[in-house]
């Protein structure tokens, strides 16, 4: 989940003092193993023509980027929570062929499919 923070600058002007305050949110970086999925996923959303950043926000409301979360009370898995048929109309669309519903927990796979989706 995004934070907010802030810097507090203090500035002199003539001899007075000036507190500027700065708000900025800070966007968590998904990281993956050793690699940064936030990489691949901006190689997706280029390839797609999607927003910049869409796919890591989407995992981060989703699952907070956890790429194992399960849902207790229906199919949905992964980092993006796919249902198991929506995940199989999806794969089958981009791939040609259905992509085992357990692979909704890598990433990369369903990081590729989401873009897909996304894009039609």
């Amino acid at each position: 989940m995004a934070t907010s923070s802030c810097i507090i600058y203090r500035m002199y002007h003539r001899g007075l003092a000036v507190v500027l305050t700065v708000f900025f949110i800070v966007t968590p970086v998904i990281a993956f193993g050793s690699t940064n999925i936030n990489e691949y996923f901006g190689k997706l959303e280029q390839q797609y023509q999607l927003p910049t950043g869409i796919l890591g926000k989407i995992a981060m409301v989703e699952s907070g980027g956890n790429p194992n979360l399960g849902s207790r009370s229906s199919s949905a898995l992964g980092m993006f929570q796919w249902l198991d048929a929506s995940w199989r109309q999806a794969s089958h669309a981009l791939f040609g062929y259905v992509v085992e519903p357990a692979r909704r927990t890598d990433p990369a796979i369903s990081g590729h499919v989401t873009a897909f989706a996304l894009a039609q």
